[in-house]
């Protein structure tokens, strides 16, 4: 983790968390990690929970054996020292599923994408996470708005 900033180490390890705790059976690689929800918008008040979203990929094994591996990484932890309402939310995306979240116009997805390179919130992101954000506007489809409208 050198290079990265206080802020990024902390969402890493946030994040490297859940997959210690799901004990995987191999090893996974994030691609991108980041704090989203009110955080993202400096919209958290004293009793906000702390959501961080994620992207990782698994090797080849994981996908070629016999059982299949989780395409969903997600928990809820209290937080300790912070009351009984302070939670931490983690939901990580296999990079496949990420992908067919995009491809159907996920509105969230994008937002990560944008809000990966905009700097509104401390991220982890990989080259290969840099290079797909770099192609962010491709996914701001007819789907995407769709789905936005739908939403708001």
């Amino acid at each position: 983790m050198a290079g990265m900033t206080k802020e990024e180490r902390a969402v890493a390890e946030a994040v490297r968390g859940i997959v210690s705790r799901r004990q995987v059976g191999y090893t996974v690689r994030l691609e991108m990690a980041m704090v989203a929800g009110s955080a993202m918008y400096s919209l958290a008040g004293t009793r906000s929970d702390t959501d961080y979203v994620g992207v990782f990929t698994m090797p080849s094994e994981a996908y070629l054996g016999l059982e299949k591996a989780s395409s969903v990484m997600d928990s809820i932890a209290n937080v300790p020292g912070h009351g009984s309402e302070a939670e931490e939310d983690h939901a990580l995306h296999e990079i496949g599923k990420f992908a067919r979240m995009l491809a159907k116009g996920n509105f969230q997805a994008v937002e990560q994408l944008y809000s990966s390179v905009e700097g509104k919130t401390p991220v982890v992101a990989s080259p290969a996470w840099a290079a797909l954000a770099d192609r962010r506007s491709e996914f701001v489809t007819a789907e995407f708005v769709t789905m936005y409208l739908l939403y708001v």
